[in-house]
């Protein structure tokens, strides 16, 4: 997948950690990316799988537009799929932030 989690200002590399990955409360936070047209087409794959993706938010940074879930994107296990005007306005560039709440794994 062409996608960096390297976040704002700090250069394109392979996919890295996300630069900002908190997990306070089970809350998670990543800014992504996008760097070709596949990451648009197919999606983008967030470091872990939300809980309940229908309370996840999703933010172009630098637009202020609202994106809903269902209308302007869904999230099927790990995979971010852009969806409705999200789809026809995000462009190869764009960052993305999404908050979610993840799956805790207990061993």
């Amino acid at each position: 997948m062409g996608y960096s989690n390297n976040g704002p200002g700090l250069g394109s590399g392979g996919g890295g950690g996300p630069i900002i990955d908190t997990d306070t409360r089970n809350d998670r936070l990543s800014y992504n990316k996008i760097l070709g047209a596949g990451d648009i087409a197919t999606g983008v794959v967030l470091p872990s799988t939300p809980d309940g993706p229908t309370m996840s938010e999703l933010n172009v940074l630098g637009s202020s537009s609202s994106w809903v879930y269902g209308v302007d994107f869904t999230i099927t296990g790990a995979t971010l799929t852009f969806l409705g005007a999200l789809l026809a306005m995000i462009r190869v560039g764009d960052e993305i932030r999404i908050e979610y709440n993840k799956i805790q794994t207990i061993a």
